[in-house]
């Protein structure tokens, strides 16, 4: 006689499988956040919108892009304990290096996201005191990226910033202290030192990228989210085309989601 077998039966039976599998909750995913003011929370009631991102991204990714795992399967942690942006700081050198330069990643984190590029730019193209060239630069983006492989972290996701920085102050004004007759670093020379430079860092990173897309390691991803491209853009989210307004901010943090999904 076949006997039906009713929800209960079912969703027992899931279970039973789900444990077997090793699925019977969602993956959760520890991430860490390493940044310049890119992602920063607040700093004094300023407009800071990395609060925004981080909610979002522990909630939603990019709807155009499939999730390589079902929703249910996630959890994505991004505690406050865990989200260092520091503003105006870089990834190195002399000057403003951010607090966790010399010290170790804590707690074990699945993916590590840093942002950094912008200031380290933009004091080489002022030729700030402490500053260093291009080579440097990469040579201290790799160190921050295996910092976070040697943390545990499986994926590193770089936000990559903006390379047209056309309305900041610091790229079009002298540079603060010196000689305004001083020919070298001002105005347009600075522009295209800075561009040179951010070019050839954005360059680095997204062929770090290509190369994870042709041979992806599961203990060593690497991906990048390229906010710079957005922000330049007419009419982008952005507050002063170099932080995110509130709804790049919300664009970020699911472009920051859809890349852990497809790399922790």
């Amino acid at each position: 006689m076949h006997r039906h077998r009713g929800p209960r039966f079912f969703g027992a039976a899931a279970l039973i499988v789900a444990a077997t599998l090793g699925i019977s909750g969602c993956k959760t995913v520890g991430v860490s956040v390493y940044s310049d003011s890119i992602l920063a929370r607040t700093d004094s009631g300023s407009a800071y919108q990395g609060e925004l991102t981080r909610t979002t991204l522990q909630q939603t990714g990019d709807s155009s892009v499939p999730d390589p795992q079902p929703p249910w399967a996630w959890t994505i942690n991004a505690d406050p304990g865990n989200w260092h942006a520091e503003p105006g700081r870089t990834m190195g050198g002399g000057y403003a290096v951010h607090s966790y330069y010399n010290l170790p990643i804590p707690n074990r984190p699945n993916v590590v996201v840093l942002s950094f590029g912008t200031n380290d730019a933009d004091n080489w193209a002022w030729n700030t005191p402490g500053s260093y060239p291009i080579a440097y630069g990469k040579a201290f983006a790799d160190y921050w990226i295996n910092k976070a492989y040697d943390a545990g972290a499986t994926c590193a996701i770089w936000i990559l910033p903006n390379r047209n920085l056309v309305g900041d102050p610091n790229i079009w004004g002298p540079l603060p202290g010196t000689p305004l007759g001083n020919p070298s670093y001002k105005g347009q020379t600075a522009v295209i030192r800075y561009t040179q430079y951010m070019d050839e860092l954005r360059h680095y990173l997204l062929t770090k990228q290509d190369a994870d897309d042709a041979t992806p390691n599961p203990a060593r991803r690497f991906r990048a989210v390229d906010w710079g491209t957005t922000a330049s853009l007419p009419g982008g989210w952005t507050r002063d085309t170099v932080h995110p307004s509130g709804a790049g901010a919300i664009w970020l943090g699911q472009a920051i989601n859809t890349e852990i999904r497809r790399c922790a």
